[in-house]
């Protein structure tokens, strides 16, 4: 067969399975335009947008993390992304700043149980007031005891109860193991 031959044949030849069957589609008219993202935010969004943390807003976070808030509640309180909040309270000076708030809260709460206390006097015991001073007193101090890194309760009583009840668990093994250890014996 000689090159133009060839070349006739091969150019007239159907280009798929589907033109030699005679089962081609007619044409595709321009394939539907893809529908644009809308990207306005819903009315019921929290999030203000994407503008930078003000100053003010950088010193409300810093507030609302050494009260104890998470990073997701600092945000939704802000009514910022929190991704953006979480970025500003995970820099380091951010965190030496978060460190000497909480430092300042746990004085003032202290200060606040002490005056608290203080201000329990006789005439105040005979009132119903002071039930209400020294539960005052009572959360101010866990509240400085907690943003102070200490615990509220007396964890020792608790780990002596839990070493009684362990003690107590492995008597009750080893008396269960003699006992058995009997029986199996006296069986033979």
């Amino acid at each position: 067969m000689s090159d133009s031959t060839w070349h006739s044949t091969i150019a007239s030849a159907p280009d798929s399975k589907h033109e030699a069957q005679g089962t081609v589609l007619p044409p595709a008219s321009a394939p539907a335009p893809v529908p644009k993202r809308n990207h306005n935010r819903s009315p019921q969004s929290t999030c203000k947008g994407r503008l930078p943390l003000t100053t003010a807003q950088k010193q409300e976070a810093v507030v609302l993390a050494a009260a104890g808030y998470a990073p997701s509640r600092v945000a939704k309180t802000m009514g910022k992304s929190r991704l953006m909040v979480k970025r500003h309270l995970e820099a380091p000076e951010t965190i030496a700043m978060v460190r000497d708030e909480q430092a300042e809260l746990v004085e003032l709460y202290r200060t606040k149980a002490r005056d608290c206390v203080v201000a329990i006097d006789d005439d105040k015991i005979a009132k119903a007031s002071a039930l209400q001073l020294a539960t005052s007193s009572g959360i101010l101090l866990d509240k400085s005891l907690l943003l102070s890194g200490k615990p509220t309760q007396n964890v020792a009583v608790i780990v002596q109860v839990l070493d009684m009840l362990s003690v107590r668990n492995d008597e009750e093994i080893e008396r269960q193991y003699q006992a058995d250890h009997a029986r199996l014996l006296a069986e033979k």
